[in-house]
């Protein structure tokens, strides 16, 4: 798209999930930004997250578990202690998925002249460094 007067042709830089950066306008979640605004792009990472507390809580609920399950000799208390064991398992084996299967979600953070600040998130790492390039391109080069 070509504009008149003395301004520059305004070129696409990135154009994917959703995302459109040419060389004046961000646009993304249905709105729209005029990049002369920008101030800072500034990439987070989301953490994994620290699943020790549930991991020992589930360990904790197994060996309290099957000590009083051993110890105790009525039918319905051994019921009770087993489900400690039941319960254990399951948050153990939970805490040991999640911890596995959990992708941090990345963030690019634009800040803009008025105050105003807006996230761009993905799990993918590699579309969001596309993003900040993008953005730094459109920063480094605008007059």
């Amino acid at each position: 798209m070509t504009l008149e007067g003395d301004q520059m042709e305004e070129r696409i830089l990135l154009n994917e999930n959703e995302v459109l950066i040419t060389s004046k306008r961000l646009a993304f979640n249905d709105e729209m930004y005029v990049l002369n605004l920008l101030e800072s792009v500034k990439v987070t990472e989301g953490k994994k997250g620290n699943n020790i507390g549930f991991i020992l809580l589930g360990v904790t609920l197994m060996v309290f578990g099957f000590i009083t399950n051993t110890v105790v000799y009525r039918q319905n208390l051994r019921f009770i202690f087993s489900c400690f064991i039941f319960a254990g398992l399951v948050i153990f084996l939970a805490a040991i998925v999640h911890l596995i299967f959990y992708k941090p979600e990345h963030r690019v953070e634009l800040t803009f002249a008025s105050g105003d600040t807006r996230n761009i998130e993905n799990q993918d790492i590699n579309f969001i460094q596309r993003v900040v390039k993008a953005l730094n391109d459109v920063i480094i080069f605008r007059e």
